[in-house]
């Protein structure tokens, strides 16, 4: 479950730093996002914050609750419970 989270935490430093060096990522789909020599504020600021992490948040949350459908069915156990607890710490994540 930890490699699920490896995009998105390499994407969050390459951000952080864009103001230090240049962005030079990809979005989920692999499309390429590269910036150098600006700070984060018009364009970039707009792409970061409109829908740029929501699309490997959300696989991170699809993968999450599969895996513990199938940890459920291999164990016997009922789902319900473990995705309640499931949910509830993705939306600490997000």
């Amino acid at each position: 479950m930890a490699e699920s989270a490896r995009p998105i935490v390499d994407r969050l430093q390459a951000w952080r730093m864009m103001g230090s060096e240049r962005l030079d990522t990809t979005d989920f789909h692999g499309k390429p996002v590269r910036y150098r020599g600006i700070k984060f504020e018009g364009s970039p600021c707009t792409v970061f914050w409109t829908g740029f992490f929501e699309p490997f948040i959300q696989d991170a949350a699809r993968q999450s609750l599969e895996w513990i459908i199938e940890c459920c069915r291999q164990r016997h156990l009922d789902p319900g419970d473990y995705l309640t607890e499931t949910t509830s710490l993705l939306g600490v994540l997000i």
